[in-house]
């Protein structure tokens, strides 16, 4: 977000909305942010650049925005200033002018993958800080955990399950769509979202909980 040129109070001037496919179809969100625009006042020193965020995690072809900070030694947002991006480990991806990032590369880990610039031009003197972020690539799944891996419950208490899913890299992949099913529908019965309550005879069942996790891979 960059700042008109009129000061004010802009109630809910931001609107982000989320669209999500879930398992019974697709989930929509939307959030709103005020804005307070100052007046003109002298530029304060830049002396540090702080990146949003600062690792983010991707599908191969996945896009995401990041914006960059530029503050004083106290904290305050330091004025007068250009920010330029530019992406550091060949391959990794592409970013625009704006912080539009697009992922390109392998699945991965890419530390300190791009670098945010900011230069701010004060009484002569030219200042220069950086920020860098982390950039990792989501891969197939490979691997899924659940947990607990052990319950203990009484007849008719309810116990949550939750499955996780991992790349080649040992990366959670979110988004994952989740199935639960028992071993024997004799033990109770399970919802979708992974409660499950036990009505079976006491005693220890081995493998009960099924979860099958399912990727959904995009161009």
């Amino acid at each position: 977000f960059v700042a008109g040129a009129d000061p004010g109070v802009f109630t809910e001037a931001v609107k982000v909305e989320a669209i999500i496919p879930g398992e019974n179809g697709v989930i929509h969100a939307v959030d709103f942010a005020s804005v307070v625009i100052r007046g003109d006042r002298e530029a304060q020193r830049l002396d540090n650049v702080v990146a949003r965020p600062d690792a983010v995690k991707l599908n191969t072809s996945g896009r995401t925005i990041l914006a960059a900070r530029a503050l004083d030694a106290e904290g305050r947002a330091a004025g007068n200033v250009s920010i330029t991006w530019e992406v550091v480990q060949d391959g990794v991806g592409k970013i625009d002018p704006f912080g539009s990032f697009k992922a390109t590369g392998l699945p991965g880990i890419y530390e300190s993958a791009v670098r945010a610039t900011v230069t701010q031009k004060l009484d002569g003197e030219l200042i220069t800080k950086s920020a860098f972020v982390d950039i990792n690539i989501i891969g197939l799944l490979t691997d899924v955990s659940v947990d607990p891996d052990l319950a203990t419950a009484t007849v008719s208490e309810s116990v949550h399950f939750s499955a996780m899913g991992f790349d080649e890299n040992g990366l959670a992949i979110p988004g994952l769509l989740v199935r639960w099913r028992l071993s024997d529908p004799g033990l109770g019965s399970i919802d979708p979202v992974g409660n499950f309550t036990a009505s079976a005879t006491p005693g220890l069942y081995t493998d009960a909980i099924i979860a099958t996790v399912t990727q959904t891979i995009t161009d």
